[in-house]
């Protein structure tokens, strides 16, 4: 056994091939390393649906929907609102985008593909599917 100042004690190990003869250095305290998976960040819908209720009008009921898209595991945040139904559909995304980009971090943004907002009839005309009651989330 090999003991060098202030440092733990340290076994040699060695072998010798026929060419040259190898020694390791195996300290008996060693310090264990693992290594783990990322896990990978939730998506932040709490984050939007708040950012959603501060830029409709107050009191507007509005239901938010997070749909898979197959492009690099992204989302595409859909907004359905009887609120802005005046609005063009640019003008209404315009708006909820400027303050998510002001408020959601790049690495949560990097998770959105695009936002959609849409009038519940809207929404019909594009599902062919009657529209639920939207409930008011205040």
């Amino acid at each position: 056994m090999l003991e060098v100042a202030n440092m733990p004690p340290v076994n040699q190990i060695g072998f010798t091939t026929r060419w040259k003869s190898i020694m390791f250095l195996r300290r008996a305290y060693a310090m264990k390393i693992t290594l783990s998976k990322k896990k990978a960040a939730k998506f932040p819908t709490r984050k939007i649906r708040s950012v959603v209720q501060t830029v409709l009008p107050k009191g507007a009921n509005f239901r938010l929907r997070v749909i898979n898209s197959k492009i690099r595991g992204m989302k595409v945040v859909r907004v359905v609102t009887p609120a802005w139904k005046n609005l063009p559909p640019s003008d209404r995304i315009l708006k909820i985008l400027e303050l998510a980009n002001a408020e959601l971090s790049n690495a949560e943004r990097k998770g959105i593909l695009r936002f959609s907002v849409l009038t519940p009839e809207e929404l019909k005309l594009l599902t062919n599917k009657p529209s639920r009651k939207v409930v008011a989330r205040n």
